[in-house]
């Protein structure tokens, strides 16, 4: 019989790697009545800054490593959690009605396809000969597309689902935040935009406090 297909699960995933790289759930889904709900909200920043600080010397380090764990394993991590039921949003016929199965669909599936292509153009930009702005552009263009189809989705999940919505705003601003910092991110810019096939982290900090000096 034909059914309303919603699954917590695929829901749920749209906010799991990149939620946790700015530590959000923590802070959001803390009980109110436990007194360390607050310092448990705090672990993420922490630990976040922890391994910005212990990575910073390696190219692909600092805030740039910490956040690239999302592009990384974001993707993963929704493949597993969609596989048992990824095929239900290709068969119309399981759900209750068309509206909800297109609505769905389009909150659901682009966004998926766009994490996955963030995901490529990530594991891309680990090779070192891959390393160029053009597919360091194709990096960030990816994100916006994200950001975009996550805005979407959130629309659609306001006016026709928004006992959902929560997850959806969540996602879009987690894919905001990363998006931003690959384009503003002079690490990125020296990484990956002006990769000369060495790495110097003295070179960049001092390339970094010449153009500070400038401004």
């Amino acid at each position: 019989m034909p059914r309303h297909f919603r699954c917590p699960d695929v829901l749920t995933l749209r906010v799991s790697a990149p939620v946790v790289l700015i530590g959000a759930p923590s802070i959001a889904f803390a009980q109110e009545a436990d007194p360390t709900a607050a310092a448990r909200g705090l672990m993420p920043f922490i630990l976040a800054a922890m391994i910005a600080y212990v990575t910073r010397r390696m190219p692909i380090g600092g805030w740039l490593f910490y956040f690239y764990l999302g592009l990384i394993f974001s993707p993963v991590l929704a493949i597993v959690l969609a596989y048992p039921v990824i095929g239900d949003y290709f068969q119309p016929s399981l759900w209750y009605d068309l509206r909800t199965y297109w609505l769905s669909f389009l909150s659901y599936i682009p966004w998926l396809a766009s994490l996955i292509a963030v995901f490529l153009a990530s594991i891309r930009l680990i090779v070192p000969s891959q390393r160029n702005r053009g597919n360091a552009m194709f990096l960030r263009y990816s994100l916006l597309a994200l950001v975009i189809i996550s805005i979407v989705g959130l629309v659609i999940e306001i006016v026709y689902f928004p006992d959902d919505a929560i997850l959806s705003v969540i996602s879009a601003i987690s894919a905001s935040i990363m998006c931003l910092y690959f384009f503003v991110s002079r690490r990125v810019k020296y990484v990956f935009d002006n990769w000369s096939g060495s790495w110097d982290y003295d070179d960049f900090t001092a390339s970094i406090s010449a153009q500070q000096s400038k401004t």
